[in-house]
């Protein structure tokens, strides 16, 4: 289904020129930009864009949750969290291992974390720090993570970076399977080579309860493949799903 969204205002075009720009759902469009004395985060609402928010914080960046009025910033390896209505810091952690390369809201409460070494995941709820979920493949060593993403529950995790090297782009892919989203036992980590990747529940003709599946797509010299295959652990009851793979126009897509 598309959304059409109101145009694009001068303003928000000057912002989309000048500014560090991400949305993380259809909801809300957050500019960090620097101003000549300070730094504001301006935040848009898609359905009344005429009248944005403008903050008076300085970050690296900046991304909103999905569905709430509640601002992430990240500032050097220090995280806050802001409700955008009362503006006073709810929240804040730091990463003190290393410096963060990627970060992003995973889901209603948890932003994954993801440094050049490391996978931390933080529950803002209650007085909690950053976890340690896993190590980075050395597959991705290298790698521009573009993104971090997991299914319902954060069962499965798939970590995805690109590297350049002489005019060609490749993608990585480190997908995790775990019982549990808190426990570091008995997980399984597989690199595989892939450019973008999601989760999807689907419930099979027959079965009573989805299915979690896993869809990932490559590029390759003969353009590219989309592969759709059954993760985690099957429900009782379910039939097995089929893992499938179709060849797609990556030049088409």
């Amino acid at each position: 289904k598309y959304i059409r969204y109101p145009p694009i205002s001068e303003q928000v075009k000057r912002l989309i020129s000048h500014c560090d720009v991400t949305m993380e759902s259809g909801r809300f469009i957050v500019f960090t930009e620097q101003a000549e004395t300070s730094q504001n985060v301006t935040v848009i609402f898609t359905e009344d864009p005429e009248h944005p928010i403008i903050l008076p914080i300085t970050c690296n960046s900046a991304k909103m949750h999905p569905q709430q009025q509640i601002l992430a910033v990240l500032h050097g390896r220090e995280l806050k969290i802001f409700d955008i209505d009362k503006q006073p810091t709810v929240k804040k952690t730091c990463i003190q291992e290393e410096e963060v390369v990627f970060w992003r809201w995973i889901d209603d409460y948890t932003i994954g974390v993801v440094t050049q070494s490391t996978v931390y995941h933080w529950d803002f709820r209650g007085d909690s720090k950053p976890m340690k979920i896993f190590k980075r493949h050395d597959s991705l060593n290298g790698c521009r993570i573009i993104d971090y993403r997991g299914n319902e529950g954060l069962k499965s995790l798939v970590l995805i970076g690109e590297h350049t090297q002489g005019g060609r782009t490749t993608g990585w892919m480190q997908l995790l399977f775990t019982g549990s989203a808190h426990l570091l036992a008995n997980r399984l980590s597989h690199p595989m080579a892939g450019d973008c990747a999601c989760f999807v529940e689907y419930t099979m003709q027959g079965n009573a309860h989805p299915t979690d599946l896993f869809v990932s797509s490559r590029r390759n010299e003969e353009g590219g493949k989309l592969v759709i295959m059954e993760v985690g652990t099957r429900a009782m009851g379910n039939k097995p799903y089929s893992k499938k793979s179709v060849d797609v126009n990556h030049t088409q897509v």
